[in-house]
């Protein structure tokens, strides 16, 4: 809608100077992309006497829209991060805690624990491509030993989870 009523009150206007209708018509192919507008483009159309000044705000409006929605969703990145790294500490930790699911772990996964226990003395973040996979699996690992009886033991009676 917005494009067209660029394309319909802005681009044909007698008033507006050939660079500005090649900006114009760059932001109205933008828009039809479904690509937000730009600072620039805002700027573009609030100064220029061609444009109504409607349609500049109503720019001005998807703009800040857009940057809010951007905000919100570099937010919500952040906090399923944290919320990762938070879960595979509280599964470390629990791995760690109890001999019998880490007696289960070094059965499931001989060398899993010490690998972890190392990358994590060397500094590693749980944010790094490898423990996040080792994170994933200790998880996979505490479900399935809570879940199921094994002959391995006592790994189904400690579903501290």
């Amino acid at each position: 809608v917005l494009a067209d009523r660029l394309g319909e009150e802005a681009v044909p206007h007698p008033g507006l100077r050939a660079a500005e209708r090649g900006a114009v018509l760059a932001l109205r192919r933008r828009l039809h992309s479904g690509l937000p507008p730009r600072p620039a483009d805002h700027l573009l159309l609030r100064d220029s006497a061609a444009v109504p000044a409607p349609l500049a705000e109503a720019v001005h409006d998807l703009l800040r829209r857009t940057e809010a929605a951007e905000e919100t969703l570099a937010g919500l990145r952040q906090a399923i991060a944290d919320e990762q790294e938070r879960l595979a500490i509280r599964a470390w930790r629990t791995a760690s805690d109890s001999p019998f699911l880490r007696a289960f772990l070094d059965s499931a996964a001989p060398g899993l624990a010490d690998d972890v226990g190392r990358r994590l003395a060397a500094g590693e973040a749980w944010s790094s491509r490898r423990l996040r996979k080792r994170a994933a699996y200790l998880w996979r690992a505490m479900g399935r030993a809570a879940a199921k009886t094994t002959p391995r033991g006592w790994a189904g009676q400690i579903a501290a989870l």
